[in-house]
């Protein structure tokens, strides 16, 4: 009996397990792919799909430009942005073409700094743990350091011509991509759409002198991990 108990409850963690897992697994796809009445937005391919270019008119609007600002918020201060946008079925977030490059100047200070020679001994981009935080992705993230100071702020980008970080759902399809990188873990999230992220006192350090070094922030070389 006692033998029947303990295989009984050994059956009902393994359950308990893999439930867990997939609660996690299907928390990162709904991230990496939200879904609303509009059509769907891709975070991980960096792109949006609507049925009709009236329904990519509400996508594009509904997108999350930074932690606390919508592209239709935008549109409230500058209604001949919506002539601007992309149109189609199927729309791009980043590249020459895409949402992020059309807004760029309305929503970055158009004054980038000149970029200044890489160190080549440091890691060449930042991989950002954030599955343990409820931060949901943006086209242009914040980061925070351990008392609130500014790592990095949507206006610091020099491009977004090419991309301003990269949404992925494992560590192993990050490194695939920035194999290099240094490795930081977000343990917090802050601003109206959780898009901000938060980093302990060691890690604030570490990013605050890969940037110095590298700018690799600013250049877009980022993944994070939902």
């Amino acid at each position: 009996m006692k033998n029947t108990s303990f295989i009984l409850r050994s059956w009902i963690l393994v359950l308990v397990l893999i439930m867990g897992s997939m609660a996690g697994l299907e928390a990162a796809s709904s991230k990496l792919i939200e879904s609303n009445a509009h059509g769907q937005i891709d975070w991980e391919k960096g792109t949006l799909r609507a049925d009709s270019a009236q329904h990519m008119d509400g996508l594009i609007q509904s997108l999350r430009v930074d932690t606390s600002t919508t592209i239709g918020e935008l549109m409230l201060f500058d209604p001949g942005l919506v002539e601007e946008l992309p149109q189609g079925k199927d729309v791009d977030l980043y590249g020459d073409d895409g949402i992020a490059t059309t807004v760029f100047g309305k929503v970055v200070d158009p004054e980038a700094q000149a970029l200044a020679t890489p160190d080549a001994k440091a890691p060449d981009g930042v991989i950002v743990d954030a599955t343990l935080c409820d931060f949901f992705p943006c086209l242009i993230p914040s980061w925070m350091g351990s008392t609130g100071e500014v790592i990095f702020a949507p206006e610091q980008l020099y491009s977004l011509t090419t991309c301003a970080v990269r949404y992925v759902g494992s560590l192993q399809a990050a490194k695939l991509l920035l194999p290099n990188a240094m490795i930081v873990r977000a343990i917090s999230t802050g601003g109206a759409f959780k898009g901000s992220l938060g980093f302990s006192a060691a890690d604030s350090d570490m990013l605050k002198e890969l940037e110095a070094k590298t700018q690799c922030i600013r250049r877009g070389k980022v993944i994070i991990i939902l």
